[in-house]
């Protein structure tokens, strides 16, 4: 639910985006809640959904039946092997996932194909930092849960791979905390403190949005 409210937050707070599009793709949308919830809330946009676990994407029915909702296609694929025609997508989201894909710089190639010119892409709710606190950051999140391999995205990477490949980047901070059981009063602290200082966002780890506009 902490998600769900979250993504909520996110589409209200990029809702021209979504609003303007007719072909939305959700890049590594896991067993597609997140797209069902948007097929929810926009039923006259056409969405997607894609995963590189074939087992998730087959899962989807399964949200479509509690979010009464019927999403428009869904595939298996590699975030840099995207199955769809060259100019055919309005809108590219991710939650919480873009920072699973290792290889950025082909799945942005990949993505700045599929879109229609002036279309964006969305990353939202990722995991950043600089690259001076990437080490300790990618250290701390993987000791949290060792048996889930995790990384965190280097913004300043982020911003030149997207401009090279010929997107106007933006990069939004977001200290948000997910408000989950396990939440200790350092975290709750420590997100106060980045919530007081835009400049230390943009420095230590926190979840970020990053949204790459086709040229």
């Amino acid at each position: 639910m902490a998600d769900v409210l979250i993504l909520q937050s996110k589409i209200n707070k990029y809702k021209d985006l979504f609003e303007k599009s007719k072909i939305i793709l959700e890049l590594g949308c896991g067993q597609g809640w997140a797209s069902c919830l948007l097929k929810s809330l926009f039923k006259d946009k056409y969405v997607c959904g894609s995963d590189i676990s074939e087992y998730a994407i087959k899962s989807i029915c399964n949200w479509e039946y509690l979010f009464k909702c019927k999403i428009d296609n869904a595939f298996p694929c590699k975030s840099y092997n995207i199955p769809l025609p060259d100019n055919s997508v309005d809108l590219i989201f991710c939650f919480g996932a873009a920072h699973h894909f290792v290889r950025h710089r082909k799945t942005l190639r990949e993505i700045h194909r599929v879109l229609n010119k002036g279309a964006a892409c969305l990353y939202l709710f990722e995991p950043s930092c600089s690259k001076l606190f990437y080490p300790l950051a990618k250290n701390r999140i993987n000791k949290l849960r060792p048996n889930i391999p995790e990384d965190i995205l280097i913004s300043s990477k982020m911003k030149e791979i997207g401009s090279e490949l010929g997107f106007n980047v933006k990069i939004f901070h977001d200290s948000s905390l997910r408000n989950e059981q396990n939440d200790t009063i350092c975290k709750h602290l420590y997100h106060e403190m980045l919530n007081r200082s835009k400049m230390l966002q943009s420095i230590l780890p926190c979840s970020s949005d990053y949204v790459f506009i086709k040229l």
